[in-house]
């Protein structure tokens, strides 16, 4: 049951106190509450000592960030104070680097709220890499999406954004008649930010149930890929593989 849809990537030892695991489509990554069936009480349950960890929200204790619950991949979570404290603030100094790799497809975004992208990819090949930035707003019932703040949108709207802008590199791996692979990179992360990113330049991910919605019928195609960051003693470590 523990194991069920995790996989241990990494365990924490003295020099590497940090966990490093895969989880499924359909898991979330964070409870609630306290007991909830997610990844992080999943992984407590092999190691008791990460409940030790305070985190920005005490019932998340060292988790570093979270995925979607329809997004699989690897997550990061602190086995101890020092590192949860070190890791945040590498967070904030643009130094954890986060990678998704996407199956797409090509089709002019049609939701509400979407300002005019500033990215063309229409010419666009493999091999051909581009970045998006915006600042963001919760959109919808009960704030349950996000759509990009530009400077083209009005002041009503630049006011309901979150402080920041947020950027997504992009780079095309390959495509073919119908879909488009695609890896993407972040440093700085907002809720939903590649997946909106990527419907707002017209390369929406299959079976994107909130961004994509029309023709979603199955698992999302999206994928939290690698992780990259700094260890206290400044050496960088690599899980899975980083590209920018």
């Amino acid at each position: 049951m523990i194991m069920d849809a995790i996989r241990i990537i990494h365990e924490p030892s003295d020099a590497e106190p940090f966990v490093v695991l895969e989880k499924k489509e359909g898991l979330p990554s964070a409870p609630l509450e306290d007991g909830d069936d997610c990844a992080l009480t999943r992984v407590m349950t092999l190691f008791p000592s990460l409940a030790d960890v305070e985190g920005r929200k005490k019932v998340e204790h060292g988790l570093v960030h979270r995925l979607d619950t329809d997004t699989d991949g690897l997550l990061l979570i602190a086995s101890t104070q020092a590192f949860y404290n070190h890791i945040i603030l590498a967070q904030k100094e643009g130094l954890f680097i986060k990678k998704y790799s996407a199956r797409c497809k090509r089709s002019r975004c049609s939701l509400e709220g979407f300002p005019p992208c500033p990215v063309d990819v229409s010419g666009l090949s493999s091999g051909d890499s581009f970045a998006l930035s915006s600042g963001f707003r919760h959109f919808g019932a009960r704030g349950s999406s996000v759509r990009p703040v530009t400077g083209e949108c009005s002041e009503v709207i630049r006011k309901k954004a979150a402080p920041g802008l947020y950027e997504t590199n992009v780079k095309i791996i390959s495509e073919d008649d119908s879909f488009v692979l695609v890896d993407c990179t972040i440093s700085r992360g907002f809720m939903h930010q590649v997946r909106c990113h990527l419907s707002w330049c017209g390369l929406c991910i299959v079976n994107d149930r909130i961004y994509n919605p029309i023709e979603a019928s199955g698992p999302m195609e999206f994928h939290a890929t690698g992780l990259q960051f700094p260890l206290e003693n400044g050496k960088t470590v690599c899980f899975g593989k980083i590209s920018r």
